[in-house]
């Protein structure tokens, strides 16, 4: 390391201790509402701006003295590429919201704020879920989690007491038995209504997350960061490989030689028909819930948790979460530092919860419990969340594509489609 980068290095951790001790009034003259040049902060995200704006407003409302942030929305499909470009020509955000898909991909982006008294690991642990654990490092924090939208069971009410079931199965034992028996068929032998959307990639939605959901509920943690390698098959203390057994219980749904048969190609996407009352369960999002009252406003359906493996030692389902990450190159570094832990802070996220309609990621606000019916299940899915640190997204979604498909028309065995995913993946981490 040259002697320019050392000096850098330990001005950045000065800097982000002296934030600390700043913005937390521990020194007098600076605390949050201390004087000092206002800082103009800029800050991006994909989340609609009609629901980001009571939360930005009541913060520069509460801070107009320290800082004005200006929230920029920007669409989920080009908002990497326009990242890049930004920070590339200097003209990028203060802050942005990080997926933790895209933490290995975009950490050097990131000024990573180091450990306190104030602001210690075990203060970040007792205040967010568990899952927020991937936006720490050995050297500090990544970013201050802000959202959090787990996967969760959509289920059709009609569909489920027309066939006298009262409702969806604990574990997945009894999910293989329950959902054929929502099967209908036409004249010519397709299927008309589905029992669950499981078993195809491309008219799936959410099938990479379902599929790591599976891997994840065995224990296993699919990449070893440690060790920079991918252990996705790996027992971990699970009795069968955990990838070998996502896939083959994944890809049964759609084999019209097992009993288990419930979906296929031709059908249409998952949560649309979900939302035209032609299919029973229906693995989606938190978020989903308002887009799926959006479509069929009459649809009776209900959440639940996802089944679980009987006897398993672990409860968990997949959970995407957003997370304030701080520039390297924002020039108001303390204040961009103020800005994201007060949105984190339990008032700003009870405000994006009651905006956004998704579960909080602060145990404080969990343990007061939920106002709705609906809410209550999200808030435990995401005590239950759980994710990895994929290298590139889009990538992963292609591996895991080649993973199952391949395997499912019998072009490789399970066992050797694994194998060759897992080395595609390795490979991509290891880059």
């Amino acid at each position: 390391m040259s002697k320019f980068n050392i000096i850098l290095l330990i001005v950045f951790t000065l800097a982000a201790i002296l934030a600390v001790l700043f913005f937390s009034g521990l020194i007098p003259g600076f605390g949050l509402g201390g004087s000092g040049p206002k800082a103009n902060l800029v800050f991006w995200g994909a989340i609609d701006s009609r629901e980001m704006e009571p939360i930005i407003a009541q913060l520069n409302q509460d801070k107009k003295n320290n800082f004005s942030i200006q929230y920029v929305e920007k669409p989920a499909s080009s908002f990497e590429d326009e990242l890049i470009n930004a920070l590339a020509s200097s003209s990028g955000p203060d802050m942005w919201l990080l997926s933790q898909d895209l933490i290995l991909k975009h950490e050097d982006k990131v000024f990573t704020i180091p450990y306190s008294n104030n602001l210690s690991e075990r203060n970040f642990k007792d205040a967010f879920i568990s899952e927020a654990d991937l936006f720490t490092s050995p050297s500090g924090i990544i970013g201050f989690p802000f959202t959090i939208d787990p996967i969760v069971l959509y289920w059709n009410k009609d569909l489920y007491e027309g066939n006298g079931i009262s409702g969806p199965p604990e574990y997945w034992d009894e999910f293989l038995v329950n959902a054929p028996l929502f099967n209908r068929f036409d004249e010519a032998g397709n299927i008309i209504q589905s029992g669950a959307a499981l078993g195809e990639f491309s008219n799936i939605k959410n099938a990479k997350e379902i599929v790591s959901m599976l891997i994840l509920q065995t224990g296993n943690s699919i990449v070893d960061l440690k060790n920079k390698k991918i252990v996705f098959n790996e027992r971990e203390g699970s009795l069968l490989p955990p990838a070998e057994s996502a896939v083959k219980f994944y890809n049964q749904f759609s084999d019209p030689a097992k009993n288990s048969y419930v979906w296929n190609r031709g059908l249409d996407d998952s949560r649309q028909l979900f939302s035209s009352g032609k299919l029973a369960n229906y693995f989606g999002f938190a978020s989903d819930f308002k887009v799926i009252k959006s479509l069929n406003p009459h649809l009776n359906f209900d959440v639940a948790l996802v089944p679980q493996v009987k006897d398993g030692n672990l409860t968990a389902t997949f959970g995407r979460m957003e997370a304030i990450v701080i520039s390297k190159a924002s020039k108001n570094i303390n204040a961009a530092f103020s800005a994201a832990y007060l949105l984190s802070s339990a008032s700003s996220i009870k405000l994006a919860q009651e905006n956004l309609l998704l579960p909080p990621v602060r145990r404080d606000i969990i343990k007061e419990g939920a106002d709705s019916p609906e809410m209550a299940i999200f808030y435990k899915a995401a005590l239950q969340s759980k994710g990895w640190l994929e290298p590139d997204p889009k990538a992963v979604s292609d591996i895991f594509k080649d993973m199952m498909e391949s395997s499912a028309v019998g072009k490789l065995r399970i066992y050797e489609a694994v194998r060759q995913a897992n080395d595609r993946l390795d490979k991509l981490l290891k880059n």
